[in-house]
């Protein structure tokens, strides 16, 4: 099974997926709307170019209409911050129309709604003309060599959604730019976002890399639906709404499982940051809230390397279930350093393929008790015929015959695929006249939907800023000898 996960590394190819409130689930959601029409020109050759000072420039989806001189055209000045042009020709910076802000407006399956007012007309377009859509991704792609993946891989979905007619029959064009998996180098990527000119953006995973770039799009007035992240000052934001589950609700969500299937005594090490604190927090009110100890509680240092003292403390105090809230890379080497003491007890960690090639026996039962882990994404594992999402893998398969033959499909390809899926979906709801205004305020409204095999998307649950609260939840199974993530709970927001 791949699934994704946590960390610097891992934030690369969870990159994606983690925006969306992506779960698995056995919903009959709608599909997209019907689409049709010959793919676009493809554009340059999908591979990221170094600049000065480390950084990746922007990279643009194949499948993106491109002007004479193979950049991405546009028309018109604008960005965030300034005018759009007010061209409305294929390929224009932006589209012109009415103010709709405050005006009542309804989707086409009848949900009724108050476009928001953060935009006048002449920005509300930004980004969105009569033939093309322009979005753009901040995401920690300097990592994505490590897990045998690239922008390029992700780009297949708008691939193949071009060649289907595109969104509401325009095409996108989708520009990933390199966060660094920084705060610092997340405002960068927002910068080089904004030169864009897009609609909106959206993010890879990175909790302390969203946070920073959720105040650089307030300052700058970006419509930016951002990743898995605390809920921490997310409420009183403008122009940031976030699609997957907080910090706050892995931590709840994970506490309240095992506390109810494996009672007894817990135990703690996280990373010592404001932006993970509040996993931290929740579990352990979860865990108590069951009846179970909160035994022993460590805080770590980003990629701390030695962690014996932490350990020390889990076997002083008896801890048999250990939630380690660390990004993944450090997870297998607290693991292994855990082994190697002779600590072996039930981890609770962030779903993610590396963890169990990487550990392997060590956390399949084979050595101690299996490990627990929960994700915003359904389990994928090559091969798997009997998951009711096997149309939708099969669909994805399919299209990176076709647009990505030679690459080898990964658990975080799975994951980019449900999560463009659903902001496809999002934005075919929206209309073939979407703005700004009118996407902010389904939101605001509690937007709602269900999209198999996704968990129901509810911003009526996270006053209008926060789309889902649901988790599913693994354990670690060893398949023939091949060690692997199995689902033992889907959607869940509570034990």
């Amino acid at each position: 099974m791949r699934l994704g996960g946590l960390g610097k590394p891992a934030g690369v190819v969870a990159l994606l997926a983690l925006v969306a409130s992506a779960c698995s689930g056995n919903h009959t959601g709608t599909g997209t709307a019907a689409r049709g029409g010959a793919t676009g020109q493809v554009a340059a050759n999908g591979t990221t170019t170094s600049v000065p000072g480390g950084k990746a420039a922007p990279v643009t989806t194949p499948g993106a209409a491109l002007a004479s001189n193979g950049s991405s055209s546009s028309g018109g000045s604008g960005g965030t911050g300034g005018t759009a042009g007010g061209s409305s020709s294929p390929g224009g910076a932006s589209g012109s129309g009415p103010a709709v802000a405050g005006t009542h407006q309804s989707t086409s399956s009848g949900f009724s709604y108050t476009a928001a007012n953060l935009y006048p007309a002449s920005q509300d377009r930004i980004g969105i003309t009569s033939s093309s859509l322009t979005l753009c991704m901040h995401a920690p792609l300097v990592f994505g060599p490590a897990f045998q993946d690239s922008a390029t891989d992700f780009q297949v979905y708008w691939q193949w959604l071009n060649s289907q007619g595109g969104i509401n029959n325009r095409k996108v064009n989708m520009v990933f730019t390199d966060d660094q998996y920084t705060p610092s180098g997340g405002v960068q990527a927002a910068q080089q976002c904004q030169q864009s000119n897009p609609f909106l953006m959206t993010a890879g995973v990175g909790f302390d890399t969203v946070p920073a770039v959720r105040q650089w799009a307030e300052q700058n007035h970006m419509l930016y639906l951002s990743s898995f992240a605390t809920e921490n000052g997310l409420y009183n934001l403008k122009y940031t709404y976030q699609l997957s589950p907080s910090v706050e609700q892995f931590g709840r969500v994970a506490g309240q499982y095992a506390a109810s299937t494996y009672p007894g005594n817990f135990g703690v090490i996280w990373r010592n940051s404001p932006n993970w604190q509040g996993g931290r927090d929740n579990f352990e009110a979860a865990v108590k809230a069951k009846h179970s100890k909160v035994v022993a509680d460590v805080p770590v240092q980003e990629n701390q390397g030695d962690y014996t003292q932490a350990i020390l403390a889990m076997q002083a105090a008896h801890a048999q279930t250990v939630l380690a809230w660390v990004n993944v890379l450090e997870f297998a080497q607290l693991e292994k350093q855990a082994a190697a003491q002779g600590f072996h007890p039930r981890w609770i960690t962030a779903t993610f393929n590396l963890v169990t090639q990487t550990l392997g026996h060590d956390i399949d039962g084979s050595n101690g008790p299996a490990a627990l882990g929960l994700w915003v994404t359904p389990e994928y594992h090559n091969g798997d015929t009997t998951s009711p999402w096997v149309p939708e893998e099969k669909l994805m398969q399919a299209a990176y015959a076709k647009f990505d033959p030679k690459h080898t499909i990964t658990d975080t390809d799975w994951q980019a695929w449900l999560l463009f899926k659903q902001l496809d979906r999002m934005l075919v709801d929206c209309g073939q006249d979407c703005t700004r205004n009118k996407l902010a305020g389904m939101m605001l409204a509690g937007y709602k939907v269900d999209l198999a095999p996704l968990c129901t998307e509810d911003f009526s649950q996270g006053q209008g800023r926060l789309g889902s609260k649901e988790f599913n939840v693994m354990q670690v199974v060893n398949r023939s000898g091949t060690v692997g993530w199995k689902q033992v709970a889907t959607c869940a927001a509570s034990f």
